[in-house]
């Protein structure tokens, strides 16, 4: 009995003794308290006081503003440290808090610091740097080295990953030669000239896919057309001849588009007159197919400008200021509204921007025209284009470009000048914005350009234009890329 009450006795001092005792201290770190001094180095944006921050994680509450480091780099790796702890002394806080009433959810994870971080808590880095920041624009200067001989009026397609160039004339001698332009690496290399047409200017060109076809033309003979071309493959750099039966007359100055499947070309002029009428090539079967029906009533002729709508062919005769509608499912023609067109004018680069055909500037007949303006097929009306901020006009032998949401014109002139500016037009807005003119490549007209959907290594698709060629007085042969801000 005595030694029960003693043990009895013991037990009520000892569960007093330790009622009565005080809990553990939870004391916050002060920011001078840190590893080595740095608060917070694994999270430079959060604004939450650093001592709370500790706090919270020294009492095991889940704090998604640590960082995918857990805190700061004095960490070692698998420390064991809380996977969700901020950036406090990781010895301080393993030291005052004890391990024994972590829940198994916050418990120190073996894998390191990081392997208790969700990966939907990881920081975004955010989008990269542009490559261009200046408003304008930017330019830069492409390598001539191996490009091909000063020219005007060549040809430019986009492949994919090069720029192609083919033809023109130089001092009144039209060429049949070339170059492939790589803008990622900016080098120069020759095309193959076996098999190529005969040197010529003012053809048609279209890319399919796989190949640049050419077509028609002329040479320096003032009389001279053709009705011949050939498809050129970058892929094994040959040339294929195009068949000429059931081809269309020879001729030069027409149009061409690419429907998916066809090269279908139209109007144009020969020697004798000016032409009312194409036909269709299928590369695949190398044949040709006339048009059938009202063409000839209803096309436009000599029809200087147009565009492949995804269904319809849209030709506009910048002369006659008339213009056609060619459905290619129904083989019909429609008619087009001229209240509101453009000014007469010849030699344009019409636009397609999936819903509309812009026309701006062109070569008029005393002098180059001014303006644009707009036509919606679905509601077969013209709209004005606005002029505020437009490049100065008129022009003509501009080239155009379209980037997906913008019109690009740059370059051209007057009998007197030419014009080393530009503009980016917007459909969408009806306004324009200014192209730099830093770093431009010097004025010219009758050159090339396209728009090339990668430019510069290492940073996905980065696009840009490139021009090269042309005249101002010389023949020239440098060029230069232009940049989207």
């Amino acid at each position: 009995m005595k030694r029960t009450l003693t043990i009895f006795v013991f037990t009520l001092v000892f569960s007093l003794g330790c009622a009565n005792s005080s809990p553990p201290t939870l004391t916050p770190m002060m920011e001078d308290e840190g590893v080595d001094g740095e608060v917070d180095a694994g999270n430079d944006n959060d604004s939450t006081d650093s001592s709370d921050r500790r706090v919270s994680a020294d009492l095991g509450v889940d704090s998604a503003e640590a960082g995918p480091d857990g805190g700061t780099d004095a960490l070692p790796p698998d420390a064991g440290v809380d996977s969700d702890a901020s950036g406090s002394d990781a010895e301080g806080a393993d030291a005052e808090v004890p391990d024994a009433g972590t829940p198994d959810a916050l418990a120190p994870d073996a894998e390191g610091a990081d392997a208790g971080v969700p990966d939907t808590l990881a920081p975004d880095a955010g989008p990269p740097a542009p490559y261009c920041a200046d408003p304008l624009g930017c330019w830069e200067p492409m390598s001539d080295v191996g490009a091909p001989d000063a020219r005007r009026e060549a040809v430019a397609v986009w492949t994919g990953s090069e720029m192609i160039v083919w033809a023109g004339v130089t001092d009144n001698v039209s060429r049949s030669d070339g170059g492939r332009y790589d803008p990622i690496t900016d080098s120069w290399r020759a095309m193959s000239v076996e098999g190529a047409p005969s040197p010529r200017y003012y053809f048609s060109t279209v890319w399919t896919g796989s190949e640049m076809i050419v077509w028609g033309g002329r040479n320096e003979d003032p009389w001279s057309s053709f009705n011949n071309g050939a498809r050129y493959n970058p892929a094994t750099d040959r040339w294929t001849p195009i068949t000429t039966t059931d081809a269309p007359s020879a001729r030069n100055g027409h149009t061409a588009v690419w429907t998916g499947s066809e090269m279908i070309v139209w109007g144009g002029v020969s020697p004798c007159c000016v032409l009312p009428y194409g036909g269709r090539y299928n590369p695949v079967a190398d044949t040709w197919i006339g048009f059938s029906g009202d063409a000839t009533t209803l096309a436009p002729s000599g029809a200087d400008g147009a565009v492949w709508t995804g269904s319809d062919m849209i030709f506009w005769n910048n002369v006659t200021m008339w213009g056609s509608r060619f459905d290619l499912s129904s083989g019909t023609w429609s008619g087009m509204s001229t209240a509101g067109a453009p000014s007469e004018r010849i030699v344009v680069s019409p636009i397609w921007t999936g819903s509309e055909m812009l026309v701006w500037a062109g070569g008029g007949f005393s002098v180059p025209a001014e303006g644009g303006g707009r036509y919606d097929p679905l509601s077969n009306t013209w709209s004005a284009m606005s002029s505020i901020g437009a490049p100065v006009t008129p022009r003509a032998t501009n080239t155009a470009v379209w980037t997906g949401s913008e019109m690009i014109v740059w370059g051209g002139g007057t009998p007197t000048a030419t014009y080393g500016d530009g503009g980016r037009y917007d459909p969408v807005a009806n306004s324009w914005s200014a192209v730099q003119t830093t770093g431009v490549p010097t004025a010219r007209g009758e050159h090339s350009a396209v728009w090339a959907t990668d430019c510069v290594p290492d940073l996905g698709d980065q696009p840009c234009m490139i021009v090269c060629g042309g005249y101002n007085g010389s023949h020239l042969r440098d060029g230069g890329r232009y940049f989207l801000p």
